[in-house]
């Protein structure tokens, strides 16, 4: 499996990639979004897991333009944010329209629980 990392703060990518590494997840890090779709163009992966703000783009601009090409709108997107869950009140069927598969608010979530909202996310693509 690989997952492609939207990450802005290097030492977290560092310790994500580690952790799933070790759990046998290929990790591909980008710091912003314009460097992931970049990346994407070059290469494909099984799930997305993005902080929702990042960089000169925010989460949603880059949903739209992923969504954007067919062959990615079935890639899971896992936002891993932040921003607390009630900022998000009222824009559950946008995101749920860009086909957001699961959202953790950052400070409550542990490596473990990224790890089972992962596979629980390819797995679903896949049956």
């Amino acid at each position: 499996m690989t997952l492609l990392l939207i990450e802005p703060d290097s030492l977290l990518a560092k310790n994500f990639k580690s952790f799933f590494t070790k759990n046998k997840i290929k990790v591909i890090w980008r710091r912003s979004m314009q460097a992931a779709i970049e990346k994407l163009d070059k290469r494909p992966v099984d799930v997305v897991v993005m902080d929702v703000i990042g960089g000169n783009h925010n989460g949603v601009e880059f949903l739209y333009e992923l969504r954007s090409y067919p062959e990615w709108y079935e890639v899971p997107v896992i936002f891993h944010s932040s921003l607390p869950p009630q900022d998000f009140t009222g824009l559950e069927d946008s995101l749920a329209e860009l086909n957001i598969t699961s959202f953790h608010y950052k400070p409550n979530t542990s490596l473990a629980d990224l790890l089972l909202a992962v596979n629980q996310s390819v797995a679903a693509i896949a049956a």
